[in-house]
């Protein structure tokens, strides 16, 4: 049926692959961090330091995300990962596909938003992925854009 839901190893299998394709974005985010850090912009300042990372960090790793996965999302719901999984991501009253812009910044922005607050990010993103063990199999994410991820034939 098109509306199963996916499978948690099916949706492992999805995030795993799209993790991985997003190591470019990660090495240019490290090394970005790393020349402001050298270059003493922000001086002794490590708070601005912490902003200006987790700005551009999301700024980069979005900027990636949407290269690699932009036109997928727009057309099939899909990710890469959610290709070579078999799931897709739907609106979880209609199962219809949801349009990429509102899907980026109510799944991805989101999250990733959240997860730059010092102190409690870092719970919110482990919390994001914990609550897919709900019997719904819904991330926070998933709750924030009113999606969810299901099987494809």
């Amino acid at each position: 049926a098109e509306d199963e839901l996916a499978t948690l190893s099916a949706r492992w299998v999805g995030a795993f692959i799209d993790g991985l394709i997003l190591i470019p974005a990660l090495i240019a985010i490290v090394f970005v961090a790393f020349s402001l850090g050298e270059t003493g912009v922000f001086g002794e300042n490590m708070v601005a330091a912490e902003a200006a990372g987790s700005a551009i960090g999301i700024f980069l790793g979005s900027l990636w995300y949407l290269i690699v996965n932009g036109y997928l999302l727009s057309t099939k719901g899909q990710t890469v990962g959610k290709l070579v999984a078999g799931t897709r991501i739907v609106n979880a009253e209609t199962n219809e596909l949801v349009p990429l812009w509102p899907l980026f910044f109510k799944r991805w922005i989101s999250i990733q938003l959240l997860a730059a607050i010092p102190v409690i990010g870092n719970f919110v993103a482990l919390v994001d992925v914990l609550m897919i063990f709900r019997k719904n199999r819904k991330c926070l994410h998933d709750d924030l854009a009113g999606t969810k991820v299901i099987k494809v034939s």
